[in-house]
């Protein structure tokens, strides 16, 4: 390490570091109830602090990168642009029914839009509580109100139906996914998006059959392939014939 002035790394506890701060080499700025790191600033002398640390019962220091929010070119990485633009799609006269923590009705991006909610978990509300179901609508059709049309969805004039299948927690269970299912393919929606999913040893036959009467009646049925990767199966409903599987953009 060169002598640096004021930049700040992640470093594992030790009297060394308090040390340090009596020397009015460092200013720890935070410790972590989750691990036993915390946030350090080096102030100046950065050579003398890392030899210190190095001789020290410290066995790891690590830069304390700064991170930035990734949202913002979802909607370009997902081609919303393109397919609104160059192929004239927009959603228009499509219904999607989405299948999660209910939505926010009050949120500008869907005003106008939301033809029916129905709530299948014991919550007692329509409303999204959590901000998943939310988030995963807008993706699909928000119409970018909220943001001034920077953050549009890629069905911007699709209708929604919120079905809410998971509680505020983010969790739910089979037996709400296969009811959510069923009706909204009974409202007709011609899109059923569900960014969700469970891991059994095979799928239920409960929850295939819930696919194919989707299907049978022309809904197209969405479903998140997981978040486990190569370490895991893909998760159900994403894993059984007649849904389509999403995975990763890139």
């Amino acid at each position: 390490y060169r002598d640096r002035e004021n930049f700040q790394v992640l470093v594992q506890e030790s009297e060394t570091l308090n040390q340090l701060e009596n020397q009015g080499l460092i200013s720890i700025q935070s410790r972590f109830k989750s691990s036993d790191y915390a946030s350090v600033e080096v102030l100046n002398d950065a050579s003398t602090v890392f030899k210190q640390l190095s001789n020290s019962d410290t066995n790891e220091v690590d830069l304390n990168y700064r991170v930035k929010a990734l949202n913002d070119d979802a909607d370009d990485v997902l081609g919303g642009p393109k397919i609104r633009n160059n192929l004239g799609v927009n959603g228009s006269g499509i219904t999607i029914a989405v299948l999660d923590t209910g939505v926010n009705s009050s949120h500008p991006d869907f005003q106008g839009r939301i033809v029916d909610q129905k709530d299948f978990t014991e919550s007692n509300t329509v409303e999204d509580k959590n901000g998943h179901g939310t988030h995963v609508a807008g993706s699909a059709l928000g119409d970018g109100s909220a943001s001034s049309g920077q953050y549009a969805g890629t069905a911007p004039n699709a209708s929604l139906i919120s079905v809410k299948v998971l509680e505020e927690s983010g969790s739910g269970n089979f037996a709400d996914i296969i009811n959510g299912t069923e009706y909204a393919a009974d409202q007709d929606a011609e899109v059923l998006s569900m960014s969700l999913g469970g891991i059994a040893t095979e799928s239920p036959t409960a929850v295939i059959d819930a696919v194919k009467y989707a299907r049978d009646r022309n809904s197209i049925v969405i479903a998140a392939a997981g978040n486990d990767g190569y370490y895991n199966t893909t998760s159900i409903p994403a894993a059984i014939e007649g849904a389509i599987a999403v995975g990763a953009t890139n």
